[in-house]
């Protein structure tokens, strides 16, 4: 999914047990201030978020069985968005072996290699122009054009 304005890019994983919940703790990822787990790299940065499908912050104590979960990377605000993606895709590959469930697009169909490495593509040729155009991803410069 990708609108004019910004450029957000959504995996998402289908049928979630609310065991979930400690690899979110062993896979490094924090609950920031608003409810919605984040990861962050090595420099403190985020890099990606996850939440419901319907974009919001991830709750386990409600529901035993969540219907899925998004994996949210915003590209304008991260500082290098093909490496991020790959820390994402990572944690993708985590979740779907822990939890046995599967990787589907925002038309709700199966995620295969092929599609994951499109998106790649296109998470690298968003940065790409976006340098060219000197906006540097997660710049103040990104920060104050996609916001």
């Amino acid at each position: 999914f990708s609108s004019r304005r910004r450029h957000t890019r959504y995996i998402s994983v289908t049928g979630v047990q609310t065991c979930a919940l400690p690899i979110l703790k062993t896979d490094g990822f924090k609950e920031n201030k608003e409810g919605y787990h984040v990861y962050k790299g090595r420099d403190k940065h985020h890099l990606f978020r996850i939440t419901t499908l319907n974009q919001q912050p991830l709750s386990f104590n409600l529901d035993p069985y969540i219907q899925g979960i998004l994996f949210q990377m915003d590209l304008p605000l991260t500082l290098s968005c093909k490496e991020s993606f790959d820390v994402m895709l990572e944690s993708i590959t985590n979740f779907q072996k822990d939890l046995d469930c599967m990787l589907i697009d925002s038309n709700k169909k199966e995620l295969n290699i092929n599609h994951i490495e499109r998106i790649r593509y296109q998470v690298e040729k968003i940065e790409n122009q976006m340098v060219v155009r000197n906006i540097p991803p997660g710049s103040a410069c990104a920060r104050r054009l996609f916001s």
